[in-house]
């Protein structure tokens, strides 16, 4: 598709990567006759859809190339039947930096036998594609029957020649339609509607097919769309409402995105989306004397497909405040982790593992407040439960205890066991009452073994006893 920083733009904020646009090839190109125009509103003869349209918003990005060299063809429907008043796009490979990008050099409009005519190219690599512009009826291709510029055939110009036959049959372009709104029902006008296409790379997917921007209405309508399933993407670049996926989806969770189905000259509708404004978790991390913690960093995970997954994170500013922005409706667990090593990490609330953390609920633009008081390790120690095979211990993790304080564990027997009074391990022992068992003070980081009898268990092949008492 054709690159322009706008586009460039939607994918980066999207969360996909912006290098579905950058083409990997590193072919040495003569381009020193590609010239930039930068004063296209004087140039008469580029149609004002090409110079503001919605492939090529920037009026920098468009190039004329002089040489002598052509590129020759015809468009057609599928029928065979002539397309007049299609642009055909001579795509240059540019070097950006480090990176390499297909973009427009120059183009030609196919006259009413549907033939074109690129003239003027010196010599070097290029690659062709055919733009419907602006009703995109038919939909957007690239020689030979590519989807997208970065699948195109290479076209060779070499001492001024003329290449031929560089034809097109271009089906009925579908279409989807929707409308964004608020949360009010209001129309949210300037949204960046992306059609994605799957495109099977490693890496890098989905590549940007077509976009529109959302009227004052809030509608748009996206054409000139092959045939295939195509994701739908909404970006309130110049707002402040929630970039997301259709149907109310993470604007980074492709998977679980609902893809549509489109077909050749059908026009899919009601791909709506509601976006809100973003949900903030924040609050302040302290120690245990109250005084902030800065540069602690704080994980937020949401529970994807039965697994908590990381979802994003901040660090804690000077003040200990963090501020966990652009999230959505949804259940979180929260991570405080020190990369210094001068603290206990803990999930909230105040336990050291996920699978037990507490779920923070948040609300669609709601704005709760968690704040966390960390351990330093120097004061303070663990103790480590190690049951033996046979019993259920509560807490089953590792306990962060400060200096001469104790931990308790809740030990009961599985079936078929009876938990014995013998407890073992490096921590000082106070007593059992009744199943709960506590430490004595804890002056250093230490274990506890619980140990457990079995009253029924295999001596051989087919063979048991029962063992009386304990």
């Amino acid at each position: 598709m054709l690159y322009n920083k706008r586009k460039h733009r939607f994918l980066h904020v999207m969360g996909l990567v912006a290098s579905m646009l950058i083409c990997a090839a590193t072919k040495a190109d003569n381009l020193s006759n590609i010239q930039v125009n930068t004063n296209l509103a004087a140039d008469s003869g580029i149609p004002p859809h090409l110079q503001l349209g919605k492939l090529l918003p920037s009026r920098t990005a468009l190039r004329t190339a002089t040489g002598s060299g052509h590129i020759t063809g015809k468009i057609t429907d599928t029928n065979g039947t002539p397309l007049p008043g299609i642009y055909a796009l001579l795509m240059v490979l540019f070097t950006s930096g480090t990176s390499q990008y297909w973009d427009m050099g120059t183009y030609a409009e196919s006259d009413a036998n549907g033939n074109f005519d690129l003239s003027g190219i010196p010599d070097g690599t290029y690659r062709v594609c055919y733009y419907n512009s602006p009703s995109n009826n038919y939909a957007y291709a690239c020689y030979q029957n590519a989807a997208d510029v970065e699948f195109a055939t290479d076209i060779q110009i070499a001492s001024g020649s003329t290449v031929t036959g560089v034809n097109a049959a271009l089906p009925l372009a579908g279409r989807i339609t929707g409308k964004v709104t608020d949360t009010s029902g209001n129309p949210i006008a300037g949204v960046d509607v992306s059609a994605m296409r799957w495109n099977g790379s490693e890496g890098n997917p989905w590549n940007l097919q077509m976009y529109d921007t959302t009227a004052a209405d809030g509608t748009f309508d996206i054409g000139g769309l092959l045939p295939d399933n195509y994701l739908i993407g909404y970006n309130d670049y110049y707002g402040s409402r929630m970039k997301e996926f259709y149907n109310n989806v993470e604007n980074w969770d492709t998977d679980h995105a609902t893809k549509i189905a489109v077909t050749s000259g059908v026009t899919v509708t009601g791909i709506d989306a509601v976006l809100a404004l973003p949900g903030h978790i924040k609050g302040k991390v302290t120690n245990v004397s109250g005084t902030p913690i800065a540069n602690i960093y704080v994980y937020a995970y949401t529970n994807v497909d039965g697994a908590w997954t990381f979802h994003s994170f901040v660090k804690t500013d000077t003040n200990g405040n963090y501020d966990l922005s652009q999230l959505m409706a949804n259940t979180y667990r929260l991570h405080y982790f020190d990369l210094s090593y001068q603290y206990y990490e803990k999930y909230y609330e105040n336990v050291p593992i996920i699978d037990v953390a507490t779920d923070v609920q948040l609300a669609e633009e709601a704005t709760r407040t968690i704040n966390m008081v960390l351990t330093k390790v120097a004061d303070a120690y663990t103790v480590t439960p190690r049951p033996n095979a046979g019993g259920i211990i509560s807490p089953y993790y590792q306990q962060i205890v400060n200096k001469n304080g104790t931990a308790s564990f809740t030990v009961t027997a599985k079936n078929g066991y009876v938990l014995t009074n013998t407890v073992t391990g490096s921590c000082p022992q106070s007593g059992w009452t009744d199943n709960v068992w506590t430490t004595g003070p804890i002056t250093a980081n230490c274990s506890v073994v619980f140990n457990f009898n079995c009253k029924v268990c295999a001596l051989g092949l087919g063979s048991w006893r029962v063992i009386l008492g304990k």
